[in-house]
């Protein structure tokens, strides 16, 4: 076994261009590999944060004659999905929103989710801040906007344009 890697040694040393070729090729192929299969178990094997993470759906309708493939639920729709619980133990609705938010300088256009009461519930997690929604708020008709504590002038949110941290989340919880 030492005489093949003397030899392969001196095989190496004799041509140090296809060498070096060699190793680069072998590293990029083991970084390759090793970020492929990082993000694979990141976003494939690894389970989602929530209580029950193998049990949660998300249904969309489709009328692709229409040219949507996907498209979300109205709230009637909605209510309907809702009342089928022998099919689904229970449910929850979420959609992507944006609100304004004015009163300072210049005013912002903010990204946020509208979501039903039972959102924090099926997921099985709480709210970071605050509580989360009770079933009367997520009545058609009612003011749909949960009023957080207000803020100075100076808060962090007029400072960072794009602040993800969770003190700023609460700006704005529409259902």
């Amino acid at each position: 076994m030492s005489h093949d890697i003397r030899y392969a040694l001196r095989l190496l040393l004799k041509s140090p261009a296809f060498s070096i070729v060699a190793v680069v090729t072998l590293a990029l192929g083991i970084g390759a590999n090793t970020a492929i299969f990082s993000v694979i178990r990141h976003v494939l094997l690894n389970t989602l944060p929530y209580r029950d993470a193998d049990r949660i759906v998300t249904i969309w309708l489709a009328d692709p004659d229409h040219g949507f493939p996907k498209d979300i639920m109205s709230y009637p729709r909605f209510e309907e999905t809702r009342a089928l619980k022998n099919a689904l133990s229970d449910t929850a609705a979420f959609n992507d929103t944006t609100a304004v938010l004015s009163g300072v300088d210049e005013p912002r256009q903010l990204r946020g989710v509208q979501v039903s009461a039972e959102f924090f519930r099926v997921l099985g997690v709480s709210p970071k801040l605050g509580r989360g929604f009770l079933a009367h708020e997520d009545q058609p008709g009612r003011d749909h906007c949960s009023h957080p504590q207000p803020r100075s002038v100076d808060s962090p949110i007029r400072r960072e344009s794009d602040s993800a941290r969770p003190e700023d989340t609460a700006e704005l919880a529409a259902l």
